[in-house]
């Protein structure tokens, strides 16, 4: 391997990654899309997270589209490197599909769906890289320790006889 990093596969560390970045990803979307909700006033429901039918889906865009960029800084907390970014974010919009399909027992088939979510992935992955590049390549600073005064060498002496 020619990377400078140390890479051991952990497959625990990828699940556990994967099932933080899909816990996060709800709560922040429930929390944004509620607040949303709220302000156009609208019920809340989970209809409104995992309906693709759900209102009109252009009024819940900027509640997705921001939680797009939180999950952007998720995945650089979580996950922290930028060739990862965008598996983990295709995973838990993937993951998304599954529990849309599951929870309306219907594949979403509207196309406006389809675009914001797509949208949403786009954004995710490229933020998320950009993110974890610019901390990557952020300068290391390196603290020099406390001057000690240095004792000039010394000389053993001769032995006398």
């Amino acid at each position: 391997m020619s990377s400078f990093r140390f890479f051991v596969w952990d497959p625990w560390l990828l699940v556990l990654q994967m099932v933080c970045l899909q816990c996060l990803h709800y709560v922040t979307l429930a929390i944004l899309v509620a607040l949303l909700s709220r302000a156009i006033g609208a019920d809340v429901s989970l209809n409104l997270v995992f309906s693709h039918n759900a209102l009109d889906i252009w009024q819940l865009v900027p509640a997705f589209m921001f939680n797009a960029l939180v999950s952007a800084v998720l995945l650089w907390v979580v996950v922290g490197r930028a060739k990862q970014c965008l598996d983990f974010a295709c995973t838990v919009f993937f993951f998304h599909l599954v529990a849309t399909w599951a929870y309306t027992g219907e594949f979403p088939s509207r196309l406006s769906w389809w675009l914001m979510h797509a949208a949403c992935v786009t954004v995710t992955a490229l933020a998320g890289e950009y993110i974890c590049m610019h901390a990557d390549l952020s300068s290391i600073e390196l603290k020099e320790p406390k001057a000690t005064p240095r004792k000039a060498p010394t000389r053993p002496s001769m032995p006398t006889l």
